[in-house]
């Protein structure tokens, strides 16, 4: 907590067959392609934990800034379920397992009264351009 975190280790995915996903994602009303999809990113990701966080990687991202900008996907959740934000713990995890020249960004998705979202933030983190700097501090005068 405060940016001061406990070693994060790799760890194995946890999912049941594909039968069973597929049958309690539709039994929630998800279409099957939008489910066969879903399995198939959760099966793709990298996972990564310690004591206070678990943290997916989706290093195939679809979200793009630029044709030369890749970005990742990290999805990350407290393991107490508990709310996350204190900057510094999600500035930690990106230096961690992204690395300290890259920077993120925070996502805030469009929400459907549907959505269990739960209590995971999302920041994105591109792998590319080489430098990992997104020109987040070049443009002075446009303030969001």
């Amino acid at each position: 907590m405060n940016g001061h975190l406990k070693r994060f280790e790799r760890a194995k995915p946890v999912l049941e067959d594909f039968t069973a996903f597929m049958n309690r994602q539709i039994s929630r009303g998800v279409p099957p392609q939008t489910a066969a999809a879903a399995y198939d990113r959760l099966i793709s990701e990298e996972i990564w934990k310690n004591d206070e966080y678990q943290v997916n990687i989706n290093k195939n991202s679809e979200h793009r800034f630029s044709d030369d900008t890749v970005v990742w996907h990290l999805s990350i959740k407290r393991i107490d379920k508990k709310p996350i934000h204190d900057w510094r713990d999600l500035q930690a995890i990106k230096t961690a397992l992204v690395g300290p020249e890259f920077e993120a960004i925070e996502l805030y998705p469009a929400r459907k009264p549907s959505d269990g979202c739960g209590q995971s933030v999302s920041p994105l983190c591109p792998a590319y351009p080489p430098s990992g700097r997104m020109g987040t501090d070049t443009d002075p005068g446009r303030l969001v």
